[in-house]
């Protein structure tokens, strides 16, 4: 029986050195849709955060000990082709902490040139203030209390609130990003907007 014990204890004893000696990386998985338009657009997006991640994590190496790898999975969608595209990048970010956080990103197309649009010039003067106004009645309506202070400043009516102004077939999804509206539990909370109500938004040069 004590043989079978000291046995044991090496075993242990040889699985933590193994444990601990088992290889911190950082981990990269990318699904882009063949679109042979935006493909050059899609590498670079893939690189530059390859690179952007890869320089983070050799500069928290270099700060100590890594005990969890890091991972990032990302995809994206096409979610609208009229008079400019909208393609929604969405995926999770873990970089090595208690948990991760969703990577979303809104980027806009000339159809013609295939040149990014800036949001601000696809937007007329005053959107924000109608996508504020529309997007707390929304989260109301899914029983957000219309006083909550963290609701409140998370579609107050700037940019960096709505950066996440999708176009679709169907209208215009606005997504939060975690922690904006709620806690983290919440996820993201979105907010789905007719084209009849979506439509003013936009400048009419690139209206449905």
């Amino acid at each position: 029986m004590r043989k079978i014990l000291l046995l044991l204890m090496v075993f242990l004893a040889g699985a933590g050195v193994l444990a601990e000696e088992s290889p911190v990386t950082a981990e990269f998985k990318f699904d882009f849709p063949d679109e042979p338009q935006l493909r050059s657009f899609f590498q670079d997006y893939e690189k530059d955060l390859r690179e952007e991640i890869l320089s983070k994590f050799e500069e928290a190496r270099a700060e100590g000990p890594m005990h969890n790898s890091w991972s990032l999975d990302v995809g994206a969608e096409v979610t609208y082709k009229g008079k400019f595209w909208a393609v929604l990048f969405s995926g999770y970010d873990y970089r090595g902490g208690a948990h991760g956080v969703p990577h979303l990103n809104a980027v806009y197309f000339d159809p013609e040139t295939l040149e990014q649009i800036p949001q601000e010039q696809l937007l007329k003067d005053g959107a924000y203030d109608t996508l504020s106004e529309l997007s707390r009645k929304a989260l109301v309506e899914q029983d957000f209390d219309p006083e909550d202070e963290w609701m409140i400043q998370g579609t107050a009516p700037t940019p960096e609130n709505f950066a996440l102004v999708v176009p679709h077939q169907e209208g215009v999804r606005v997504i939060f990003n975690s922690y904006q509206v709620a806690p983290y539990a919440a996820g993201t909370p979105s907010v789905e907007l007719s084209w009849p109500l979506a439509a003013p938004l936009f400048q009419e040069a690139y209206r449905p």
